[in-house]
């Protein structure tokens, strides 16, 4: 049979590493209207300027979903942290109580 074990911490270390490549995403092309601009200079006499605006749009918008999904992950990620040990004091107060009444229990004798 398997065996599930879920660390509170290594949850929450988990969405920090969501955030930092939701940056990360982001910092892929922060300003690519300007390489686009430069490109399209270099290559004057082609149609390449309207098209390489349109695809550093995309580009743009496509970081900025993927820097939206890691930061919703990573919300979850910590939110499912916080409930798993919020659930794990509940369990371990349920056995401290199991113990305190077993700590008062004698055996009968024959």
């Amino acid at each position: 049979m398997g065996m599930i074990q879920v660390e509170g911490a290594r949850l929450r270390s988990s969405a920090g590493k969501m955030r930092g490549f939701g940056s990360d995403a982001l910092d892929i092309a922060p300003d690519p209207e300007r390489e686009c601009d430069a490109a399209d200079n270099a290559n004057k006499g082609f149609m390449t300027g309207e098209a390489l605006q349109a695809i550093a749009k995309d580009l743009k918008d496509d970081m900025k979903e993927l820097n939206e999904h890691w930061e919703d992950t990573a919300e979850l990620l910590e939110e499912i942290a916080e409930d798993w040990d919020g659930v794990d004091d509940d369990q371990a107060k349920a056995f401290d109580t199991i113990g305190g009444d077993l700590g008062s229990f004698k055996v009968p004798g024959l």
